[in-house]
């Protein structure tokens, strides 16, 4: 069987999505995190593979959560993010310029942050 080409590396990317899911969610289990309890929404953020987790994590805790959780994959904020939101940045150590300016446009808005 002639194996097809993978020029991005997503064969690759794809492998590690188990293990960054995991790292992510130790990291948030285990971090000293800012109280939650007055945010009206929470909104976990990743670019490309953060992307992805950030698409998991969302999903995971919206299952139990009391208030909304929703991923941000395009560097675009809600429109409703403000001080009353929790802003979860994932990152996997190389923080995009649109990942950098979503960080800033929600701290001017007065959300809470926190970043993995």
């Amino acid at each position: 069987m002639t194996e097809r080409p993978d020029s991005l590396g997503l064969r690759d990317a794809l492998r590690l999505v188990p293990e960054r899911t995991e790292l992510a969610m130790l990291a948030v289990q285990d971090a000293a995190l800012p109280s939650a309890e007055d945010a009206m929404a929470i909104v976990v953020v990743g670019n490309g593979a953060a992307g992805f987790a950030a698409g998991t994590v969302a999903t995971v805790a919206s299952q139990s959560c009391a208030v909304p959780v929703v991923a941000v994959v395009d560097g675009r904020l809600p429109a409703w993010v403000g001080s009353r939101s929790l802003v979860v940045v994932i990152d996997l150590g190389v923080m995009a310029d649109r990942t950098r300016r979503l960080v800033a446009e929600a701290a001017a808005l007065g959300a809470t942050l926190v970043a993995t």
